[in-house]
């Protein structure tokens, strides 16, 4: 793989588990290899977007020493960040709509990320997205586990990467050892894996493939 000067040589795993076995949870976390390094979760309120996620309960149940980066698709994001405090997570996730709203809440700016959905433009959003440490890109429609990837995720990352070269760049949605090479080569930080993880037979070999 040719990497461009500057981006990353390869990217982390992160494990979405949206896409684990609901019913054996702590045994789908349990099952994961070692090179996943975090556990990525989706809560929904049924409100921002029409489905609901993991439920608080299966959050607080998960080992504390997992590191956790958490997708808020809700209207009140503070209350959630309130309530996982203590949870090990590394990385609150919030779309636009809330992001003027976040120096208001009792949560470092280390800990804050900004959500880029398909539907946000990124021109008419640059200052947002300059001002983000950690900035995850969508590469689906929010809501539903297994879409395919759309096709201009690429082309939206290197725009992002062009106003904010600094930023920690993560994509979820449609990674798979297909499309994991270009996405590490457009300066891809870190990858949010889920069906593609949780169906595979071998996930060490399924992590193994994505990174090449």
């Amino acid at each position: 793989m040719v990497t461009t000067p500057g981006f990353p040589a390869s990217a982390t795993i992160s494990a979405s588990l949206l896409a684990a076995d609901q019913d054996n949870l702590l045994q789908e976390v349990a099952s994961l290899p070692s090179s996943v390094t975090s556990l990525h979760l989706d809560i929904e309120d049924g409100v921002q977007v029409s489905n609901f996620g993991l439920s608080m309960k299966s959050i607080m149940d998960l080992p504390l020493a997992w590191p956790k980066e958490v997708h808020l698709m809700v209207v009140h994001p503070e209350q959630f960040i309130a309530r996982l405090q203590d949870a090990n997570v590394t990385c609150f996730f919030i779309n636009i709509s809330t992001w003027g709203k976040r120096m208001i809440w009792n949560v470092s700016s280390k800990n804050i990320g900004l959500v880029i959905n398909p539907s946000d433009d990124i021109q008419s959003n640059s200052q947002s997205i300059q001002e983000a440490s950690h900035i995850l890109v969508m590469g689906v429609v929010p809501g539903r586990s297994g879409q395919s990837m759309l096709p201009d995720t690429v082309a939206r990352i290197q725009a992002i990467k062009t106003l904010n070269p600094t930023a920690k760049i993560t994509v979820d949605g449609g990674v798979n050892a297909q499309s994991a090479p270009e996405l590490i080569q457009s300066g891809v930080n870190q990858l949010v894996v889920g069906s593609y993880l949780f169906k595979s037979i071998d996930k060490k070999k399924a992590v193994e493939d994505l990174l090449g």
